[in-house]
């Protein structure tokens, strides 16, 4: 049975997702100006560093975490590439931008960059205790 920390890691999991599927078909009334394009760009990156943070959270305790990392990556990848093909095919107010894409799998992979250096710092500073 799954702790009430595990749970609260995959409804966490779970919202983000929702949230960034919903804000990418949102209409935002938001001005354009020149720098916008790469302020958007970090918003991308930042956005799917999230996304892929928190499902590594949910899937820490899975046995072959190597395998397991590879597909939540290509998930994370899949899951933007699609949302940018919708957003040109199927809005008037969004399009579809190959940069963004880029911004999101950078976002992932840093993720997972990142969570290795954390858990390697978590686990220097408190070694897991054997029975």
């Amino acid at each position: 049975m799954k702790q009430s920390s595990e749970y609260k890691f995959l409804g966490a999991a779970v919202l983000i997702t929702l949230v960034i599927l919903y804000l990418s078909f949102e209409q935002l009334d938001i001005p354009i100006k020149d720098s916008f394009s790469q302020i958007d760009k970090v918003k991308h990156f930042s956005a799917y560093f999230v996304l892929m943070f928190s499902w590594l959270l949910v899937m820490e305790k899975e046995k072959r975490r190597v395998k397991v990392r590879f597909w939540l990556f290509i998930a994370v990848f899949l899951f933007g590439f699609f949302i940018e093909i919708l957003q040109g095919t199927f809005t008037v107010h969004r399009t579809g931008d190959f940069r963004d894409v880029l911004a999101n799998t950078m976002g992932a992979f840093f993720a997972l960059f990142f969570y290795d250096k954390l858990n390697a710092f978590f686990l220097k500073k408190h070694p897991k205790k054997t029975a």
